[in-house]
């Protein structure tokens, strides 16, 4: 068998979505599945008036990316592609290239991306659907990018990949990381038998953290409104006695630096060893996200570490969280309810420790690497023996 991963990195360093795309490719050639990585990035286009302007259009269908991936796969004859996003350099044209040549195509879906043209159904720190009840028009009216022309662009991608039906035509099977993501899917019309939902899988360290002896409170992720930051600096500032380390950077960080209370450290990206360091010398972990988390990496990597998790009841999180047994589950948003947990446990070492243990374990049963290899591979290998395959587009 011959895979190929195919993906767009974004403009965010180290995101849980990028980290998914890296270590499946990873674990697959660990376990002797002969693997390519298609790799291109968003991260040069932000300082060029020229090549935003390439990426809105190129965005909806690039036809040099459909002749690459025609090409490509004529050359190495993959068995099945495995797709995660694909905006903007690649483009759902990818998708129509794999069709044509009659090569099995899955797509994990890793955020809203086929639901809300600004892929977090947020506006304004609250929960939007106003595109799903009624078009990707609300997406201008309401500015969600803060740039009328950005948001004219999001939208009318959105608009005519969705009226084209480039997705649900060319993907022989979507892969949901989470119960809540395939709802989604099927929400909007989606095919239930074509949505498979596979947990990602988390690194499980040899040795936990001793969250008993933590001190301070964690929070990992990026510096940006759906992450719920400024809840959690809100409730650090009626929290004076506690220490808060923020790892992760973000377009919201230079702000929250000057407006933080004095007992929260800004850390920066930590990676690798960094990371895990950051996590040993932790309490808890606190995943205050206001958006609709699909799987959030950040709580799977704290439970795996044997942290207690505060993390708000919205979107995937709990189906990670068990209430009581794992950590807290709070309504996003809610400041007061997020203080309250914060200090209830920081105030009980022995059940951080408790709760910490039964993470530990379920991460252990639920999200193990051998555990997401298996399912992954069986996802491969039914969509390879499928009767479904897909006709040709005619798109070239």
């Amino acid at each position: 068998m011959r895979v190929v991963q195919i993906y767009n990195q974004q403009r965010s360093i180290g995101g849980g979505e990028e980290n998914v795309v890296l270590q499946t490719t990873e674990w697959l050639r660990e376990n002797g599945i002969e693997t390519d990585l298609l790799l291109r990035s968003s991260r040069d286009i932000q300082n060029s008036f020229v090549n935003k302007a390439k990426a809105a259009v190129t965005g909806i269908y690039n036809a040099e990316a459909y002749r690459f991936m025609r090409d490509y796969i004529a050359q190495n004859r993959p068995s099945v592609v495995h797709a995660h996003n694909l905006y903007p350099q690649w483009s759902p044209s990818v998708l129509l290239a794999c069709r044509d040549a009659g090569v099995p195509t899955l797509f994990t879906v890793h955020c809203q991306i086929l639901t809300c043209p600004t892929w977090y159904h947020l506006h304004k720190g609250q929960v939007c659907e106003k595109c799903l009840d009624s078009g990707e028009q609300w997406c201008v009216l309401q500015n969600c990018r803060d740039n009328y022309a950005e948001s004219m662009v999001y939208a009318l991608r959105s608009f005519i990949v969705r009226k084209k039906r480039w997705f649900y035509d060319n993907v022989n099977e979507f892969i949901a990381p989470s119960e809540f993501m395939r709802d989604r899917l099927i929400l909007v019309g989606f095919t239930a038998e074509r949505i498979r939902t596979i947990w990602n899988a988390v690194q499980i360290p040899e040795h936990p953290a001793e969250p008993q002896a933590g001190e301070y409170v964690a929070f990992a992720g990026r510096l940006s409104p759906e992450k719920g930051v400024d809840v959690l600096l809100e409730a650090a500032r009626l929290l004076p006695n506690i220490p808060f380390r923020l790892a992760g950077t973000g377009p919201m960080e230079p702000d929250l630096r000057r407006r933080a209370p004095i007992n929260v450290t800004f850390l920066g990206f930590l990676g690798g060893e960094s990371l895990a360091s950051f996590y040993q010398g932790a309490r808890m972990i606190v995943v205050p996200s206001i958006c609709y988390e699909t799987f959030p990496t950040a709580a799977a990597e704290g439970l795996a570490f044997g942290l207690p998790v505060v993390a708000s009841r919205i979107g995937g999180l709990p189906e990670l969280i068990s209430e009581g047994i794992t950590g807290r589950l709070i309504e996003a948003g809610n400041i007061a309810a997020l203080t309250t947990a914060i200090n209830e446990l920081w105030n009980d070492p022995q059940r951080c420790r408790e709760m910490g243990l039964d993470g530990r374990a379920w991460v252990k049963a639920n999200l193990s690497k051998a555990m997401y290899v298996s399912k992954l591979l069986t996802a491969y290998r039914d969509a390879e023996e499928s009767d479904n395959h897909l006709g040709k587009t005619n798109h070239e």
